[in-house]
Formats: structure tokens, sequence, C-alpha cells
């Protein structure tokens, strides 16, 4: 008798990162690998959005997100049925619309965009 044991994909977001601010409106790329031991890259991928449900399949597809807070999934099933997933969590502002305190550190990073931050006293940086 011979037993066949699957093991669940690998799947990693590759970018953008976790934590990173983006502008509602304009379509942000995604992009993600995933593997499995058994079916290699034949898989189904499947992108999600806590706000707007599913978004995309594929490797990287593009998505326009509604200002707030976003949590991205990307989830790879493989020829047995077995799932894997990763998340980032991000937000989308509108043009012009102050950041926070946490965008700019992002930013200082390189990461992303901010055009004004805003502080509970009013003033601006």
């Amino acid at each position: 008798m011979t037993f066949f044991v699957s093991t669940p994909p690998t799947v990693t977001i590759t970018s953008p990162g976790d934590g990173v601010t983006v502008t509602s409106g304009v379509p942000t790329s995604f992009s993600g690998t995933a593997t499995d031991a058994e079916d290699g890259t034949a898989l189904a991928l499947l992108w999600t959005d806590s706000a707007s449900g599913e978004q995309g399949s594929g490797s990287s597809p593009l998505m326009n997100l509604v200002p707030g807070k976003h949590v991205i999934t990307f989830t790879a099933t493989d020829s047995a049925g077995q799932t894997r997933s990763d998340t980032v969590t991000m937000f989308a502002t509108t043009a012009g619309t102050p950041g926070t305190f946490a965008d700019l550190l992002v930013n200082r990073a390189g990461i992303g965009t901010v055009v004004d931050v805003a502080f509970g006293d009013g003033g601006d940086v």
C-alpha cells in the first residue's frame, strides 16, 4: 500500500510591505510568490481585501483600494485542496489627506508618500 502525503503551499506577499499607506483611487501593484512541493507553481492563487472581498488572481494583481484600513490576503491552493495564506495590513488615504505619525515613520524608510502630517495641536511638518 502506498500513501501520498501532501504538504500545503508556501506563500509570501513580496510587495507592498506591511503597514504601507497608499493613495485611494490610484491602482496599487501587489506581488507574491507561491510554491508547492508536489505541484510546483501550478496553484490556484487568490487575493482578497478585508474591505472589498475578492480582488484578483495570479501573482501580480492591481488593486484600487477605497480609503481606510485594509487586510490584504494572498492564498494559494494546491491540487490536493490544501491552502496557505499570507497577509499584510495597509492603509489607503485620499490624495492630500494628512497622514499619521506611523505614516511618517514608514515613509522615512522610503516606502510610499506622505503629503501632509497633522498633529493633535493642528500643526503640520
